[in-house]
């Protein structure tokens, strides 16, 4: 495919998780734009969780894929397990929708690789986590 053909299917997408999203009712257009640049931007679970209780209500159609790409990102950081448990010792509902975004199939199968590789080095109080996110990643 053409470089410039590649490009302007990527605008549609954009274009179009953008407006399915706002359509949706509860995440009006330019928040969605903004979800959408500022997602790729997030460091750190700690960011991630700040960002998401400020903007889940944009975790809806379209734009449900970046928000799993990014929580596959961190997940499989180096560390992502440590931080993904501290995360969740201070905000325990986010556990339902860490993984569920960890179960879908749009994470790329470079980052289900390193989640699985990052599994290996969970001990102590991170063990819990671990074991639900090794349980979605192999119920795929």
């Amino acid at each position: 495919m053409k470089p410039g053909v590649v490009l302007l299917i990527a605008g549609l997408a954009v274009g179009l998780s953008i407006t399915s999203a706002a359509k949706a009712g509860s995440c009006p257009a330019s928040e969605a734009l903004f979800v959408e640049e500022k997602l790729q931007q997030l460091e750190t679970w700690a960011q991630f969780s700040t960002f998401y209780s400020q903007h889940k209500k944009c975790d809806v159609d379209a734009l449900r894929y970046a928000f799993t790409q990014q929580v596959a990102h961190l997940a499989a950081k180096d560390q992502g397990m440590l931080g993904l448990s501290k995360m969740l010792a201070k905000d325990p509902q986010l556990k339902p929708m860490i993984l569920r975004h960890l179960k879908s199939e749009a994470v790329t199968s470079d980052d289900r690789d390193q989640i699985l590789k990052a599994l290996d080095a969970c001990q102590g109080r991170q063990m819990n986590i671990c074991r639900d996110v090794k349980k979605m990643i192999n119920s795929m």
